[in-house]
C-alpha cells in the first residue's frame, strides 16, 4: 500500500520550531512570510537558495523536506532511465553504449529499493 506523503513538510517543521512564517521569511532573506506560505502550500517552488536554508533552518535534507515532490521526481527519472536505455540497446552495441547501460541499471535498482 503506497504511503501518503505530503508535498512538503515545511509547515509541521516550522511550527516544530516554534517560528512564524514572517520570521522564516527574515532567515531565508525573503520580503515577506507570503512567499513562506506559498512554499508551504505548494503553490510556489522556493529557488535552490531558498530550500538550502530551509535545511540549515530545520537541520533535515531537502529531499526530506519536499518528500512529495522527491518521490515524484525519483518516479520521473526511472522512467527517463528505462526510456534511455532502451535507446542505447537500439543505436549500438558498443562498449561504450554498454558501459552507459550498466551506469543506468545500477541506478534504476537504486531508486527502486529507495521506493520500496
Amino acid at each position: 500500500m503506497p504511503q501518503y506523503r505530503l508535498q512538503n513538510y515545511l509547515k509541521g517543521n516550522r511550527r516544530r520550531l516554534r517560528l512564524s512564517q514572517a520570521e522564516i521569511a527574515f532567515l531565508t532573506g525573503v520580503r515577506s512570510g507570503a512567499k513562506i506560505c506559498r512554499n508551504e502550500h505548494a503553490h510556489r517552488k522556493p529557488s535552490l537558495e531558498v530550500a538550502l536554508v530551509y535545511e540549515i533552518i530545520f537541520r533535515k535534507p531537502v529531499s526530506e523536506l519536499f518528500r512529495g515532490m522527491y518521490g515524484k521526481l525519483q518516479n520521473d527519472v526511472l522512467s527517463r532511465a528505462s526510456c534511455l536505455i532502451r535507446r542505447l540497446r537500439v543505436s549500438g552495441r558498443s562498449s561504450r553504449a554498454a558501459r552507459k547501460v550498466d551506469v543506468l541499471e545500477r541506478l534504476r535498482r537504486q531508486i527502486m529499493s529507495e521506493l520500496e
